[in-house]
This record gives structure tokens, sequence and C-alpha cells, in this order.
């Protein structure tokens, strides 16, 4: 009896294109994830490109990345590249109305998330992979199922998928 899997081997992939809509940090792990299974990647990004803008925008608080958050890193190699950015966060502080300060430990002393950069690991998971392309200033027109996507770059020249 044949297989049938939904999952795709990666053998069986001869660089099929896949496009990702979004650079923002799920689109460009995913993306990670995609590339490391031999796709070729094409990233559409509506915003400029923030490893080169000196005025990135969106997001600045930092993140806490957990341990979930740490195996997907580990997944495509970057884990020890962004872990080595992070402050470990030990405990969560709680603030009563009187005043009073309590930390409230996430495990055991050994145990901790990390806060670290949006920005930064958004750009790392930019420049984390290979076999794939990242166009910026790149907005997708809304789609329908009559018609295939059409895209525009900032000069509002068409292209079309």
């Amino acid at each position: 009896m044949k297989n049938t899997s939904a999952v795709m081997d990666s053998s069986d992939i001869q660089r099929k294109n896949i496009a990702v809509i979004g650079g923002g940090l799920v689109g460009s792990l995913n993306a990670c994830f995609l590339a490391k299974r031999n796709f070729q990647v094409n990233v559409y990004e509506a915003r400029e490109d923030i490893r080169v803008t000196k005025s990135a925008r969106g997001r600045s608080i930092n993140l806490a990345l957990s341990y979930r958050g740490r195996e997907a890193l580990k997944a495509i190699g970057l884990e020890d590249q962004v872990v080595s950015q992070g402050i470990p966060m030990r405990a969560r502080m709680i603030h009563s109305l009187s005043g009073k300060k309590s930390a409230i430990p996430y495990g055991t002393k050994s145990q901790y998330i990390l806060s670290i950069s949006r920005e930064n690991l958004n750009k790392d998971l930019l420049t984390g992979y290979c076999c794939s392309a990242v166009d910026f200033e790149i907005v997708l027109f809304p789609v329908t199922w009559k018609r295939p996507p059409v895209w525009a770059n900032a000069e509002a020249n068409a292209l079309q998928l």
C-alpha cells in the first residue's frame, strides 16, 4: 500500500516555488523552514528592508522568547545566535495596589525566558536562510479566486506571479 502522508519528502520537491506574504517574524521564520526543505522561497514584504533602513517602524517592545520559540530557532540553526543576544528573565514582577512588589519565578533557577529585540530577531531571520529571495516595498492587491494575485512595488510597476 502506498504511503499517502500529507508531508512532502524534500526529495520529491523539485525546487518548487513558494511565495510567503510578509517578511515579519512569522513570514521570515516560515521562509526559513521552507528553504531548509529545499523549496525556492520568495518573500514579499510591504515595508522597506529593516536590515538597511535607519528608521525601522513597528513594534519596539522586546519579545519574550520561550522554550517553543527556541526550539523553532534551533530547527533552522539560529538558536545560539539569537540566544547570545538575549537577556534571561527568571521571574515576573507583580505590583500590588499597596506598592508591594513580589517576584514569581517562571520555573526552577535554571529555567527562564529570554528578552530579545524583535527587530534584531527579524533581521536574523531575514538573513538566516539561503535559497530564498526577499522583495521589499511590494504590496499585494486583494486576491480573489477569479484572478491570480497581482503585486506592485513602490514605483507602482505591476508584477504578476
